[in-house]
């Protein structure tokens, strides 16, 4: 697929992956004789071209960057890893050239092409700002949630293992997020995310 410069892809890769207690960076535990980092890439690739995809890395970073090289990505790495704004403020310069950005959990290998091609048809046909793709697992403990409110109140997600009582209802969960650069990502690494949120 040749590079228009419409679209870039951003995978989130650089966590420990804490809660599976193992010495291997979690997006190369395998699936199917694959790294789960792997899945995600070829699900990206049908979308845009590999040197518009750019993996950002952090945890065990030479281990993943030689496990993926052959992909044909771009990685861009996250010396400290300060959570999922900073992953991105990390890669926005890589990126600021491209009219939108794609964001990708590296750790969801089950991802479909088609899933993330209606995102992005979607996305354009609303003109949107920034478009939340979300999941409604059966039980959403562990992970943050989306709240979707009144158009006009201000919206918001929730990144707590255990929401307040009054928000545990909610069982949309973030799974894939196309935005807009110069609209929606903060300048800097110093100032924190503040981006529109919608469904």
């Amino acid at each position: 697929m040749e590079s228009n410069g419409k679209l870039a892809v951003v995978i989130m890769a650089a966590g420990k992956g804490t809660r599976l207690k193992s010495q291997r960076p979690k997006v190369l535990h395998e699936i199917g004789g694959k790294p789960l980092l792997a899945h995600v890439i070829a699900a990206a690739a049908q979308l845009a071209a590999p040197e518009d995809i750019y993996v950002v890395i952090g945890h065990q970073a030479e281990k993943v960057c030689a496990a993926l090289a052959s992909t044909g990505v771009r990685f861009v790495e996250q010396t400290e890893q300060l959570g999922t704004g900073h992953a991105i403020q990390c890669a926005r310069k890589s990126i600021v050239g491209y009219a939108n950005t794609l964001v990708l959990s590296g750790d969801v290998p089950l991802i479909r092409p088609e899933t993330i091609a209606e995102l992005w048809r979607f996305h354009q046909a609303e003109k949107a700002a920034m478009t939340i793709l979300t999941a409604a697992p059966e039980d959403p403990t562990g992970y943050g949630r989306i709240l979707r409110i009144h158009p006009k109140s201000k919206p918001s997600s929730n990144r707590r293992r255990s929401p307040p009582r009054s928000k545990r209802s909610a069982r949309s969960t973030p799974a894939s997020m196309p935005s807009r650069p110069r609209r929606c990502l903060p300048n800097s690494a110093s100032s924190p995310p503040k981006m529109p949120i919608g469904s």
